[in-house]
Order: C-alpha cells, then structure tokens, then sequence
C-alpha cells in the first residue's frame, strides 16, 4: 500500500474515531494497539494518550501497513476528545 492510500485510510479512521464520547476513551487502556481490516489490507493501529488536560483528552493515532519502513515512520494524526463539563 502506498503512503498516500494509507494517509486517506487514516483521516477516515480519525473521522470514525473522533466521534465517540469521553466515556468511552475513559474505559480505554492507552496504549491500545490493534489490527484491523480496511482497503483489503492489515493495517496496524496504535492510539496514545499525547495530553490529558481537566477539559480534554489529546489522542494520538499511528497506523501502518505492516512495511518494514513503516514500523518506524508510520502515518499518524491526533484528535481531541473534549470531556464533560459540570
């Protein structure tokens, strides 16, 4: 899989991810790394923690295709989960 393909499949998980409520990042253990199947391929998922501030999480997200160069320059963004306020 080129490097661009897998930038799209991930700005769709992003997407996907971004979604989901506090409550459930909070039942998260972090670092959570998983497969998954997406465009006919295994791609590897790593989410971290990159900031847990009192009004938000700071989700980090790297994916990669299985490459060898991959493992060590994976495709990655983040995301912000905002937390309940009250």
């Amino acid at each position: 899989m080129k490097r661009k393909e897998l930038k799209v499949l991930c700005k769709e998980l992003v997407a996907e991810l971004e979604q989901r409520p506090y409550s459930h990042w909070r039942a998260v253990a972090f670092p959570h790394v998983y497969t998954e199947q997406r465009a006919g391929a295994d791609i590897g998922v790593e989410l971290t923690i990159l900031e847990d501030e009192p009004a938000y999480l700071h989700i980090g997200v790297a994916l990669d295709d299985d490459k060898w160069s991959r493992k060590f320059v994976p495709v990655s963004s983040s995301f912000i989960v905002k937390k309940a306020t009250g």
